[in-house]
């Protein structure tokens, strides 16, 4: 398969043939086992680049592999039947017989869907464990009690081990109550949460990932006396006598703390001491020396009083020394552009935009999403204990989205908001359980699909969404750049889309042959060969309009990007 990922027009040409070819041989394979007499099997239209005779039936490879055919003896009526092909008429064959041999087609770009979905999950996935990162406050999960470091085990009884199966399991409960089954601290808890709707999905307000080890010093306080810089990453802490236990997030280093304050000594003074590496010095061959802080030992026992868990003593420990997370803190310009340009500062944080407030990642994400389309935006920081608001334009970009080329603007800082996600584990099945799997995935994607053509007819998905053979050409190359798996995933959802299209009602596709089947079901006898020609007639002018929607839809979609292509740049 390697050698696929390297050619652009080796992918195109491979991902077509191969949905052609198992499209084209399940009417084949299903009308020879009924007997039915073939002339001619081909991959691709106009003139033969290849193609050779076997017992009677012409095998051809098309010049341009944009699709197929089977063409059965007897199909068209009044044609003179070679003597090797009498009896295997398909007019001949039970209306059952052909019925099956039409729905093939389709039903072999599904049982492609399927395979490919199930080589996935046989190969394995790298996937994210269930393990809650970020909890929003206000949230169904902070109103149901989740806090970051619960594993979730299981939704509404059905077991969960990966973070994507939370959100397939909460799939109709929004508006709900539904049980998290949850594991903390090796204690099993059941929770009621009632997720919220939003943007048609039941959402719980979660994140999986955790806050870097970077911190935020309050002015004034006892960690800045002793030296704590703002926008600091602690590399590691350790308490008084103890060896360095390093931290890679800021969570992990607030549990290590208060399991230190813990099960420290009554009647000592609590030191530990921080390992700091500021951005510019993370490179350097020799680490920043060691910033000790004490607490003592009244307040300390004050904190285990009021707090249960080692998460809110450490989170104890740190607000006494005036140490918090370095959330939505600014680092500097986006990488590439002019620091000197930029009116905020390394440290400043950042507490609303366009006049919103923002307190965590999930308001700054929404806020973000909200602002996109704006090439100015006002921001307030806090810098110093004051409250000061800038205006800054933000940097265009140019993104393709299914009815075409759109500018977007994203903010001109680094923030601090880029998540450590868990340790990834790769994820595979066995063989009879990526069988399944793939079965499974393949009737959901299915399912989706569906719903977006029904929303078609609706009117609620625009026709610009439609893609053409370009859109395809490019969803393949990008994928097969990405590797195996991730052209597997596309490869089944272009079949997936075919199976449903080619089911559609429209004379020429499968569907309208249905149609022509139904109709002679109906009358009793063979349609006469006038109606036919006029049904095919509409059929092809039907499916050459969709043919002329779909392009022009992918030429305005990557217009830019053909010009580009051609060496004509735009502005």
């Amino acid at each position: 398969m390697d050698f696929l990922l390297e050619s652009s027009v080796v992918v195109i040409v491979f991902t077509l043939g191969v949905l052609i070819l198992v499209h084209e041989l399940g009417h084949f394979l299903v009308g020879r086992l009924f007997g039915m007499a073939v002339e001619s099997f081909s991959i691709g239209f106009g003139p033969a680049l290849a193609s050779f005779r076997h017992k009677g039936t012409r095998y051809r490879l098309g010049l341009i592999p944009l699709g197929g055919y089977v063409q059965f003896v007897g199909a068209q009526q009044g044609d003179e039947v070679p003597e090797i092909f009498r009896g295997g008429e398909i007019f001949r064959k039970p209306l059952w017989q052909r019925a099956c041999m039409t729905l093939a087609g389709p039903v072999a770009n599904l049982l492609l869907a399927m395979v490919a979905f199930g080589c996935i999950a046989y190969i394995g996935t790298s996937q994210h464990p269930s393990i809650v990162g970020l909890v929003e406050h206000g949230s169904a999960a902070h109103q149901a009690g989740l806090r970051s470091g619960d594993r979730i085990t299981a939704v509404a009884g059905e077991p969960v081990r990966l973070w994507p199966e939370i959100s397939s399991k909460l799939e109709g409960w929004a508006g709900r109550e539904v049980t998290l089954d949850v594991e903390r601290e090796g204690q099993r808890l059941y929770l009621k949460a009632t997720p919220l709707e939003e943007e048609g999905r039941a959402r719980l307000g979660i994140m999986y990932g955790f806050l870097p080890a970077l911190i935020r010093v309050e002015e004034g306080s006892i960690g800045q006396r002793a030296g704590l810089a703002q926008a600091s990453k602690i590399a590691a802490v350790a308490v008084e006598g103890e060896p360095a236990q390093a931290v890679s997030s800021f969570g992990e280093m607030q549990e290590i703390i208060g399991t230190e304050a813990l099960r420290w000594e009554r009647f000592r003074t609590f030191r530990l001491s921080f390992y700091p590496a500021s951005a510019e010095e993370e490179a350097a061959s020799e680490a920043p020396a060691p910033i000790t802080l004490q607490l003592a030992d009244d307040h300390r026992r004050s904190l285990l009083s009021e707090s249960s868990s080692s998460n809110e003593v450490g989170e104890g420990v740190l607000t006494a020394w005036g140490i918090s997370s370095s959330l939505l803190m600014v680092l500097g310009a986006v990488e590439g552009e002019d620091q000197e340009a930029l009116p905020l500062m390394r440290g400043d944080i950042i507490t609303a935009v366009a006049g919103t407030k923002v307190n965590d990642l999930f308001s700054w994400h929404r806020m973000i999403h909200e602002t996109r389309t704006s090439p100015r935006l006002t921001v307030e920081v806090e810098r110093a204990g004051e409250v000061i608001e800038f205006e800054l334009q933000q940097l265009p970009q140019r993104v393709q989205e299914a009815e075409g080329a759109r500018t977007y603007y994203r903010f001109p800082a680094s923030v601090t908001g880029q998540l450590i996600a868990p340790p990834a584990t790769v994820h595979r099945e066995d063989f009879l359980g990526s069988v399944t799997t793939g079965v499974r995935v393949a009737l959901q994607r299915s399912g989706d699909i569906a719903a977006s053509l029904w929303g078609l007819v609706r009117g609620s998905v625009p026709l610009a969404a439609l893609g053409g053979p370009i859109l395809i050409a490019k969803v393949a190359r990008d994928s097969a750049a990405r590797g195996i798996v991730h052209y597997l995933n596309i490869l089944a959802l272009i079949s997936l889309n075919l199976f449903l299209i080619n089911l559609v009602p429209i004379p020429v596709l499968d569907g309208g042959q249905l149609v022509l089947l139904a109709c002679e079901a109906i009358k009793g006898s063979r349609l006469s060969t006038s109606f036919i020609e006029n049904y095919q007639k509409i059929g092809l002018v039907m499916v050459l309009s969709l043919v002329l929607l779909t392009t022009y839809n992918d030429l305005s979609r990557f217009w830019v990007n053909i010009l580009q292509s051609l060496g004509l740049g735009v502005g």
